[in-house]
């Protein structure tokens, strides 16, 4: 997990030079801190979209 691209970019590059890239079969993955927090946040809303109810109107209730 990486704060910036430039540490991103950096990091890749010296993966790929040893063939540690998931992407060519190795076993190292790089993300953006920013690109997980945001995949995990949309993650998060859509289970608690799933999981409330629809809340009924005034005018149901009566």
């Amino acid at each position: 997990m990486c704060v910036d691209q430039d540490g991103r970019d950096r990091i890749t590059a010296i993966a790929d030079a040893v063939g540690l890239l998931t992407a060519k079969g190795g076993v190292l993955r790089v993300e953006l801190l920013e690109t997980l927090r945001a995949q995990n946040f949309a993650a998060c809303e859509a289970n608690r979209a799933a999981r409330e109810e629809p809340k009924c109107s005034q005018q149901e209730r009566s």
